[in-house]
């Protein structure tokens, strides 16, 4: 309960909210700014160049909040929202090196990543500080990144407003530390478990890359693009549509390579997928059900489509307890986000005695013949028909827009040879480095420094045993 010298310190501030208190049961706490190289000035604080300067191709960037994701440690730039090509003109050097902290002040308040490479050419939104750490670096990131930190921030943030400013507030945020004989070999752990979490998702990455390559490679050498020409009205009339995305150059370009490579084509169902919605969890529909952000025992685990990466994985399940049968996922199934997020996919490889269910905003394809090696070819082929923009000109409405049923039969796949799809299919799901078990492994070892993080603000005297 705040006292009456807690308001007086807040500046005869009674807002509820900002004089929450959030204390740990170990005392041996440091602020952020005292944990900084220096203190933050303009130069470590991005610019805003304004939206006359965007261009839709550069070499130089101008990195947005969004770039720092909850999800990620790493900056994630392949959202839209994350970036946008620039005019050099515009362009400042900000000495963006590998291993630098971004924070973020606004909107997305407290989010931080970590740069995995030199950025010569990106420049950060004023949104962002470049925080001036040495010593005890990613032990303090790792921090930053839970739940903890961010509460705090939550607290000292006015609500209300519809973006939330947080200014230089997180420098009052604590960072908790171990003490005692154990303490220096604990946060050389950590840091140890960080170092190998960010190799990791930057090897998710990397291989995400050598995938889109392969298939590129394999298109261009092997197809050719027909001349692109305006269309005729009977082309209109049949297809039903008149938005411009539709019949533009860069959709038909992208389609007559498809539809010329030299092992041809299929639609997916060609490729031998059902397509169909998936389950209603309606209460008029399955009536009434019990939802867990847990696991729980007989539970079905939900892949929701906003849960769905950028890299054909699930971030997070959510889980649902109900009496009823629900349509299950098998192996080879896709599940498909074809409203808002169009394009995200991930497929089902190992799915055993689990009981893993969609919604109805999730599309699911499901392979007839479980043949996760072509399936998770037909999984990535579909992310870099996301990656070209290929499913946004197909796409229709507003909000993100939707990717009806019916215009399924414009998504084709081509038929390449048995050995390229399963290189292409290992790189995701086949092998230990593959990117399914690559962010796995992600996940278990964000889980463990949560784990780690939770003792570590209940107590200072930890040993070695309690982080195992």
């Amino acid at each position: 309960m705040a006292t009456y010298h807690d308001i007086i310190e807040h500046q005869y501030n009674l807002s509820p909210h900002q004089l929450g208190l959030l204390a740990y049961s170990n005392p041996n706490v440091f602020p952020l700014r005292s944990l900084l190289s220096h203190e933050l000035t303009a130069r470590d604080n991005g610019t805003d160049i304004g939206s006359d300067n965007y261009l839709r191709a550069s070499d130089y960037i101008f990195i947005k909040a969004k770039a720092a994701s909850s999800e990620s440690y790493t900056i994630d730039l392949t959202s839209p929202e994350s970036f946008e090509f620039m005019n050099r003109h515009a362009f400042k050097p900000q000495e963006l090196k590998a291993g630098d902290i971004l924070i973020s002040k606004d909107s997305n308040i407290g989010e931080c990543c970590i740069l995995d490479r030199d950025y010569p050419r990106g420049m950060l939104a004023s949104a962002f500080y470049k925080l001036p750490l040495d010593k005890y670096k990613y032990y303090i990131f790792a921090f930053m990144k839970t739940v903890h930190f961010k509460d705090q921030l939550d607290l000292m943030v006015p609500r209300g407003a519809t973006i939330r400013h947080a200014g230089t507030k997180f420098l009052d945020c604590d960072i908790p530390f171990p003490s005692g004989a154990n303490s220096a070999n604990i946060i050389n752990q950590i840091e140890a478990l960080v170092a190998s979490l960010i190799n990791r998702e930057q090897h998710i990455k990397t291989t995400e890359s050598q995938i889109f390559a392969l298939i590129e490679k394999e298109l261009v050498s092997r197809s050719h693009a027909s001349l692109y020409a305006l269309p005729t009205y009977q082309e209109i009339l049949a297809a039903s549509r008149t938005d411009a995305g539709y019949y533009c150059e860069d959709r038909q370009r992208i389609s007559s390579l498809v539809r010329n490579y030299t092992g041809g084509f299929s639609t997916l169902r060609g490729f031998g997928y059902t397509i169909s919605r998936g389950q209603n969890l309606q209460i008029s529909c399955i009536g009434k059900s019990i939802e867990s952000s847990t696991k729980e025992a007989n539970f079905y685990k939900v892949v929701k489509p906003t849960n769905l990466s950028d890299y054909g994985t699930v971030k997070s399940y959510d889980y649902l307890g109900n009496k009823n049968q629900l349509a299950l996922l098998k192996d080879g199934d896709i599940v498909f986000s074809a409203e808002g997020t169009i394009g995200k996919c991930a497929m089902f490889s190992d799915v055993g005695d689990e009981k893993i269910i969609t919604n109805i905003h999730g599309i699911i394809l499901n392979k007839t013949n479980h043949d996760v090696v072509e399936s998770g070819f037909v999984c990535c082929f579909l992310r870099y028909l996301r990656k070209v923009g290929f499913l946004d000109y197909l796409s229709v409405g507003g909000q993100g827009g939707s990717l009806a049923m019916k215009y399924w039969d414009d998504v084709i796949i081509p038929r390449f040879p048995d050995s390229l799809m399963r290189q292409i299919s290992d790189l995701y799901c086949g092998t230990k480095d593959g990117i399914i078990a690559l962010s796995d492994e992600v996940k278990s070892l964000r889980h463990r420094l949560d784990a780690i993080f939770d003792l570590i603000v209940s107590r200072s005297d930890l040993s070695l045993a309690d982080l195992t």
